[in-house]
């Protein structure tokens, strides 16, 4: 990551939570939870989505985006972010 990046996100990337209580499906059986910004880019490219389109609340999540995406040599789709409607 990046600590003199002037995006906060790139600070120190936050991949995994570890919860010691029971999952509602999972049970005891799962603990470790992936977040959100982690997963986020791993699975669109795996997916191969062309197009990633977000609203404008995750625009400063894009350059983590690319940053895992990068360091693990993966395809990277273009992101686009857009303001809702209500």
């Amino acid at each position: 990551m990046d600590f003199e990046s002037a995006n906060p996100n790139m600070y120190d990337l936050v991949a995994y939570r570890i919860r010691y209580t029971p999952h509602p499906h999972a049970g005891r059986g799962w603990c470790i939870y992936p977040n959100y910004d982690f997963t986020h880019g791993i699975c669109d490219s795996l997916e191969r989505v062309d197009y990633s389109i977000c609203t404008l609340e995750f625009e400063t999540r894009r350059e983590p985006y690319f940053w895992i995406l990068w360091a693990l040599d993966m395809f990277r789709p273009k992101v686009y972010e857009m303001s809702r409607l209500n």
